[in-house]
């Protein structure tokens, strides 16, 4: 079990940005519940639903 959990601590501290750029564009890229969208989408998806929750059926 030692061994296990010391190997599991060295994976879980080894993780760190490789590539600062990569880091800084996917910071200032805009989002929707955590996931990359387009700059031009005139409706997210997020929008989307709630329009359709509005609406009467």
């Amino acid at each position: 079990l030692q061994k296990y959990m010391a190997k599991r601590a060295k994976r879980l501290s080894q993780h760190k940005v490789r590539y600062r750029v990569r880091k800084t564009l996917a910071n200032a890229r805009p989002r929707v519940k955590g996931r990359f969208v387009k700059t031009e989408q005139p409706l997210t998806a997020a929008a989307v639903e709630a329009s359709k929750a509005d609406q009467p059926q």
